[in-house]
């Protein structure tokens, strides 16, 4: 028996391509075309979706656009991280540098970790979430390079050096940062410059994120403070009002001022 498309709701012949989706609706080829999809649309991608969700598909693209081209233009660096990050400290974003990275911007509130990755292994971290911020397993600059160089030289080749930020985002759960793209002897010059590299700009991101949290914590502070001075306001009413005793304002006042 036929299927019925749930967009058009023109029936899918035998031969006719159909998409099954997560609360089992048929949708043909054409229609997953019309909602943005690409020609070459994966079955198991359109499993994954509701109807609501292709059938939004396109306008939910067109929103992602217009906010990248808004934070593009919104975004002027203040920092400038070994030319391989500019971080704009005033929106809380940043980016990659580089012709292919330039309009992907991110919030740095977003970066859960980051760390040092030499030939597919992980050799120093940090970051570890934003309420651990300098609960970091390398020090401060230099550690790293004190750390890797300071070990028995040996002729042991490096293919690939990558500083990689872990980002709490579905859609960009990672970003690299390529230090060293083709073989070199880890007993080189260029090996020790790509590490100190390295090291300043993992130092250079805990500073950064340290920064943002001690505002952040400035302004729940701030935020704090005058919902407890709102509160106390409410109960001098209530007792200028004569609702509650004098007794009771100084017990309730001393408790929120703790």
């Amino acid at each position: 028996m036929a299927k019925q498309c749930a967009i058009c709701n023109k029936s899918i012949g035998p031969l006719g391509v159909k998409y099954a989706t997560s609360d089992n609706k048929s949708v043909c080829w054409k229609c997953i075309r019309k909602a943005g999809y690409g020609a070459n649309a994966s079955f198991v991608d359109i499993k994954r979706k509701s109807l609501d969700e292709i059938m939004n598909h396109k306008a939910t693209q067109t929103k992602e656009k217009e906010q990248a081209t808004q934070n593009l233009q919104n975004f002027v660096p203040t920092t400038v991280i070994e030319r391989t990050i500019d971080v704009d400290e005033k929106q809380e974003m940043f980016r990659l540098t580089g012709i292919m990275n330039f309009a992907n911007i991110y919030n740095l509130s977003s970066i859960s970790s980051y760390e040092l990755v030499e030939n597919g292994s992980t050799i120093s971290s940090g970051g570890l979430g934003r309420a651990a911020i300098g609960a970091v397993t390398f020090g401060g600059a230099g550690a790293i390079v004190g750390a890797v160089t300071g070990k028995k030289k040996t002729k042991t080749v490096i293919e690939k050096l990558q500083v990689k930020i872990m980002l709490n985002d579905l859609k960009n759960p990672v970003v690299y940062i390529d230090l060293i793209k083709k073989p070199i002897k880890q007993n080189s010059k260029e090996y020790v410059n790509a590490i100190k590299k390295a090291d300043i700009i993992l130092s250079s991101l805990n500073t950064v994120l340290s920064n943002l949290n001690v505002v952040e914590n400035d302004a729940i502070e701030k935020a704090s403070a005058f919902s407890t001075t709102d509160e106390i306001r409410k109960y001098k009413e209530l007792l200028d009002d004569g609702i509650i005793t004098q007794e009771e304002f100084d017990r309730k006042k001393s408790e929120l001022l703790k």
